[in-house]
């Protein structure tokens, strides 16, 4: 258990560099450890939502993006009643008109930080929803008997990330590294 909060507290204090390396160790047998994580890969995801006023006091919010994910949209007036809730299936799409000034929405996606925002309906000509991928907790660390450049390392952590993205909780990593030839586990 000390080991762990030392390597914990070891990990909170490093900084990163420019290739989400964060930590280089050489190790008594001559072998060096990088660790590092896939947090600057995560790309975030745009949501738009077509904005249409149907007349009178009436708006049309709609949206349509395709994606791999799922998630749940949530509209709310002002006294906390939901207008409009809904389960988008990995289309993330939906319409609702409502006849409210304001609203807030409330967005949870898989993989990302729930978005809540307060609109003014009547205002708007288009939505986009920034949603942020949620953080990974995961750290990844290499055991080589060579020094790597950063563009290498660089190299390396790509391919780790095309191996999680493409086979998710798996954690293979053996092309990786028969192509580097390194050993890289999650930690």
């Amino acid at each position: 258990m000390k080991t762990i909060t030392t390597f914990l507290s070891f990990l909170a204090t490093i900084s990163f560099t420019s290739a989400q390396v964060m930590e280089q160790m050489e190790l008594k047998d001559g072998s060096i450890q990088y660790y590092f994580s896939l947090d600057k890969f995560q790309k975030s995801l745009n949501l738009p939502i077509e904005v249409s006023h149907l007349g009178g006091d009436i708006t049309k919010l709609k949206a349509n993006t395709k994606s791999k994910l799922g998630g749940t949209v949530v509209f709310i007036d002002q006294n906390d009643k939901v207008l409009y809730e809904q389960k988008m299936d990995s289309t993330l799409t939906f319409e609702f008109n409502t006849d409210k000034k304001t609203a807030t929405i409330e967005c949870n996606v898989k993989g990302y930080s729930p978005y809540v925002k307060n609109l003014e309906l009547e205002r708007l000509s288009i939505l986009v929803l920034k949603l942020q991928p949620e953080p990974q907790d995961a750290i990844y660390v290499i055991n080589s008997q060579t020094t790597f450049s950063e563009m290498k390392l660089e190299e390396i952590m790509q391919c780790v990330n095309r191996q999680v993205e493409s086979h998710p909780g798996k954690n293979d990593f053996s092309t990786c590294e028969k192509i580097y030839k390194a050993k890289i586990a999650v930690q």
